[in-house]
């Protein structure tokens, strides 16, 4: 037998070791009777020691040494990489470890599910205490280079430590923060369900069904459970299984937690089943795999176009609701408030969240947080970050199941998932258009098989930093979300729409422009909304100007002619809505002219870019920015923005 045939032989008998725990787990969450631990413990210890004993084989380190030294496929190379990283961690563990740790997963998940429902913290801090000591033992077996947290944070998403960490949330929070002072300030009024309905738990099991189906999750290779925490536990691509829980008062919660772990369960029904039971086959980091199920909670779920699709089915299962709208029920999902549980957080305050966990992880293995101090410790800075007192543990630092399975470093993936998904979507968007026109076509396969083609089929080949480069061609960034978010929650419609409406302003603008084109200039335009760049469009059509309008609903063959005429000089004017912002590039633009609100200045800057390139890569001489003085004033500094572009230009250009 040839050596790679003898190791991925080996590797698939790990791997459907590793499939036997995964369901035992599963099975262990949503229907094991109470009085299966005691035996299911003993299994999971077995399990576990035979996973350990067989991946530590001599014989394993053996091939592993030599396949490194020989010219393997890619495939072939990511599962050898992958493996001798396993390797490497498993060879420091001892085989008694790995099986005490195992068991005391099991047996701790049992008392935490009770604890949490009978908000007793004390029964379950023993077992807490249990698995840090063990935790600890690990990471001295396996060997601190910087800071024991670093252990912990490497095992989850390769390469991040405290280091990396630490910049990237004070980033994101310096941004948050304000913004959500600001929406706390506001004067938009939340609508709310009606008083006393009840949502039964089959009614809401029934409307979730018709979601994941609507998102492309396929029923035949997998199901849905109930369980004290939504998970979502990956098998191999034909078995698929993820749980939500119910609260009859509040269907939202259910919903998001099922297109959270659908968007979880699609990932895993979208890898390769040609690697089943191999490193190769598997998604390759908690952090690309969250980017999934954020991508489907948030970015589809909570929008308008996605309640215009849901609503019907909504009404019809929940008539007590039925006289909210879509805008009404966007209203509602995306309502942001402090407020005590991670999991049913606003997409500003989820990510206050996950810093709070990595600030209490970090305390406790970088600087000795005792585990009678963490109740404490976690009320105290919930409060100082969210303003609201923690009633009971249940609510606190009891609620997550993750420390219960000793999955300590797992948090902060969360976040990286939700920087993940805007810059796979940013990117997408360039493939198959504007989300929200595909969200409202009512066929969401483009997106499914986008991710499926550029995330999925993948498994491990890349490292996720290497992913991001590869699919999206920019390394990981905070960005891409920030930005997404700014403009989210910041301009609300009806400011868009007043905006649009305005005649005095509207006038103003035709008025430059007609002095623009009569002075030789081409013009790219950016409007309010799409309505509101045809209504410009059409004006300069009945002055008589060369005009033409693009946005994500414009034929492609249609929008290539436009952007095409514009480059040669066949047209004066450019208008677009949400199109040319990136992947456009026309570097004899005279005037960028921006008529739409923006808070983020990367937006910002990326719209004043497509003027900006600069004589020295074949732009203009000159370029006219002209703003509308909607936004400029948000930036402070607002010369920043323009900096940025100075390398494009010779000393004596003007801008």
């Amino acid at each position: 037998m040839l050596e790679i045939e003898e190791f991925t032989t080996m590797v698939k008998d790990i791997y459907r070791i590793g499939a036997l725990e995964s369901h035992l787990s599963w099975d262990h969450q949503t229907q094991m009777p109470t009085k299966g631990a005691a035996a299911r413990a003993e299994m999971m210890a077995w399990l576990g020691s035979e996973h350990h004993r067989r991946l530590v084989a001599p014989r394993m380190g053996e091939l592993l040494d030599s396949l490194e030294n020989q010219k393997l496929d890619p495939d072939d190379n990511a599962n050898v990489r992958e493996m001798r990283r396993t390797y490497d961690l498993a060879t420091k563990l001892s085989e008694t470890h790995v099986s005490n740790f195992s068991k005391a997963c099991s047996e701790a998940f049992m008392v935490w599910q009770q604890a949490k429902q009978d908000r007793d913290l004390e029964s379950f801090l023993p077992h807490l205490e249990q698995l840090i000591e063990l935790t600890k033992d690990k990471i001295a077996m396996l060997g601190v280079k910087t800071t024991p947290y670093d252990v912990l944070l490497d095992e989850y998403e390769v390469g991040m430590t405290v280091a990396d960490y630490d910049p990237l949330f004070a980033r994101i929070r310096s941004r948050l923060v304000p913004l959500l002072q600001r929406i706390r300030e506001s004067d938009v009024v939340i609508p709310s369900l009606p008083s006393g309905a009840n949502f039964a738990e089959e009614d809401q099991l029934r409307f979730c069904r018709k979601v994941v189906t609507q998102i492309g999750f396929d029923l035949d290779a997998g199901r849905i459970d109930k369980a004290a925490h939504p998970f979502c536990s990956g098998l191999w691509p034909g078995d698929t299984r993820f749980t939500t829980r119910f609260d009859e008062t509040d269907p939202f919660s259910c919903l998001y937690a099922v297109m959270h772990e659908a968007g979880h369960g699609l990932y895993e029904q979208g890898l390769d089943s040609n690697y089943s039971f191999t490193p190769r086959g598997n998604a390759i980091s908690l952090g690309v795999h969250e980017s999934q199920s954020r991508f489907w909670e948030n970015q589809i779920g909570r929008t308008e176009r996605f309640w215009e699709v849901a609503r019907p089915w909504f009404n019809e299962i929940f008539p007590e609701a039925a006289e909210l709208d879509e805008k009404q029920l966007n209203l509602i999902t995306n309502e942001v408030k402090a407020d005590f549980i991670r999991v049913e957080a606003d997409e500003i305050t989820y990510n206050l969240h996950i810093m709070l966990r990595y600030e209490i992880e970090k305390m406790i293995f970088n600087e000795g947080l005792s585990v009678d101090k963490i109740e404490e410790t976690w009320n105290r800075l919930f409060y100082e970050w969210f303003g609201i007192e923690v009633p009971n543990p249940s609510l606190g630092c009891i609620q997550d199941v993750h420390w219960a399975y000793g999955a300590f470093g797992y948090f902060p993936t969360y976040t990286l998932g939700n920087m993940y998904a805007a810059q796979l979507s940013e990117k997408m968007v360039e493939s198959i258009g504007p989300i929200d026109e595909v969200i409202k076509s009512k066929d969401w396969s483009p997106m499914k098989d986008w991710l499926k083609e550029n995330v999925h089929s993948y498994g491990s080949l890349y490292r996720p930093a290497d992913l991001l480069m590869h699919v999206t061609g920019k390394a990981p960034d905070p960005e891409p979300f920030l930005n997404y978010i700014e403009e989210k929650f910041k301009i609300p419609p009806r400011i868009i729409k007043m905006l649009e409406l305005e005649d005095q302003r509207n006038l103003e603008i035709l008025h430059q422009l007609k002095h623009e084109i009569e002075e030789g200039r081409r013009v790219l335009l950016f409007a309010c909304s799409v309505d509101h760049s045809r209504f410009l469009n059409s004006c300069l059509l009945y002055l008589g100007f060369k005009s033409g309008h693009v946005d994500g609903s414009t034929n492609l063959a249609r929008r290539e002619k436009l952007i095409s005429d514009f480059r040669n000089g066949d047209l004066d004017v450019l208008c677009n809505f949400g199109v040319l912002t990136t992947g456009f590039d026309a570097p004899k633009t005279d005037t960028v002219m921006i008529t739409r609100p923006t808070v983020s200045p990367v937006l910002y800057s990326q719209m004043i870019g497509r003027g900006l390139r600069g004589p020295l890569i074949g732009g203009t001489e000159f370029c006219r920015i002209i703003d509308v003085k909607d936004n400029i004033g948000e930036f402070g500094d607002a010369d920043n923005v323009y900096r940025i572009f100075e390398d494009y230009w010779v000393e004596t250009s003007v801008c």
